[in-house]
Formats: C-alpha cells, structure tokens, sequence
C-alpha cells in the first residue's frame, strides 16, 4: 500500500466526486440510450460539466459526450426521419447540461483572469510535476519501495530556480499570486513540461507506461 494515499485519504480530494460522477455519468448514458425522454441526455450533460470542474481531464470526454449520445441515439431501431429528429435532441439536450456546468465557472474565470478558463490553471503545474526529471528519477532509479516521492522538493526546487515562482511555499501553492502571476505560473510550467519531455522522451514513454500499469 501506497504511503502517500494513506496519508491523503483522510483529506476532501477531487477523486471522491470525480468517481461518483463518473459512476452517474455511465448510468446516465445507458438510460439516456434506450429512451426518448429529454431529462436523461440533460442530466448526463450536467453530470459530465461537474465531473470537469472536479477533474479537468474530464473535459475531453464531457466535449464528446452529446455528439457519442447522438450517434448512438441515430443508430437505433427508429424509423429514419424520428432517429435524425432523437438524435439531434439528445444531442443538443446533452451539449445544453455540459453548458449549464461549465459556463458559469468560465465566466467567473474571465471576470478574474481576463480569459474564460473552462477548467483550471493548474494544468500546467501537474503535467510539469507528473514529467519533472526528480520523478522520473524517483520512479525509474529509485523506486516506490523507499517510499513516497516529495512533491515538496519539487516546489522547493521550483522556487529557488525560476525568478516567477519565488513566492511559493511548500504544500501552499501559489496563495500570495496575482492573477496575472498564476497565469504566467502555468504557461511556464507548461513550457518545462514540454522542456523536458522533449529532452528525455524514453523517459517520458516510461512515466506513461508506468501510469497506465499503476
């Protein structure tokens, strides 16, 4: 057992509401499948735009959502002229649910950053983390055997190394940043997650191949 998941157990993490909506999301696309009903394709909509402000990786499969429900709403047993009528409007009503989610968390991103945000402005931070040279050194030279990997460490490193990231502190991320600095924050640590996967892409393929085997 992992050290670092018992220790992060006991603490309100986005998986918890992630899983439960991935559940409800799965739910929800059989019902809204084999059923003319509007309220089934609606709420998988919703279901998917929550499940991208708990997790951003969501946003690929929420964007997708309505036009996999059309397809398959269209390859039903329906006589042709009412299969294109059900399927444009699962479609829509599930395109519609993913908007009422997002939406709103977007335009409270514009009003703050001056961008609408659908998501978050920490990717670039857990893909510069999940790439980082230290972990891959963790994790190919070291080994999860002596125990949990320090994301503190990195942050340290992080500050002491880039002028912009001064400011950080150790397991309190970015709370004294700007606006204008935590978007300055992601996009550089988007350009050294890109930095170092292109110097060490074996390195890279490892890290993949290891996540997916975890």
């Amino acid at each position: 057992c992992d050290p670092l998941l018992v220790a992060f157990s006991a603490q309100a993490m986005t998986e918890t509401p992630a899983a439960c909506l991935t559940a409800l999301s799965c739910w929800l696309f059989a019902v809204a499948m084999g059923s003319d009903r509007r309220w089934p394709a609606l709420a998988l909509g919703l279901a998917l735009g929550l499940a991208t402000l708990s997790r951003s990786s969501f946003l690929p499969v929420a964007l997708i959502g309505a036009p996999m429900l059309a397809w398959v709403r269209f390859g039903s047993g329906v006589a042709l002229p009412g299969r294109f009528r059900s399927a444009l409007a699962a479609g829509a009503l599930c395109l519609l649910g993913t908007a009422l989610a997002i939406v709103p968390w977007a335009l409270r991103n514009y009003a703050h950053f001056g961008k609408p945000i659908l998501a978050t402005i920490h990717g670039g931070y857990a893909l510069a983390v999940a790439n980082s040279p230290d972990y891959l050194h963790y994790v190919r030279d070291v080994g999860r055997e002596a125990g949990p990997w320090s994301l503190e460490r990195f942050d340290e490193t992080i500050s002491r190394d880039y002028a912009l990231f001064a400011h950080y502190k150790p397991g309190v991320r970015a709370v004294s940043a700007t606006p204008e600095q935590e978007l300055a924050m992601d996009a550089l640590f988007y350009e050294l997650a890109v930095k170092w996967i292109q110097e060490d892409p074996e390195g890279f393929l490892f890290l993949t191949a290891d996540r997916f085997l975890q």
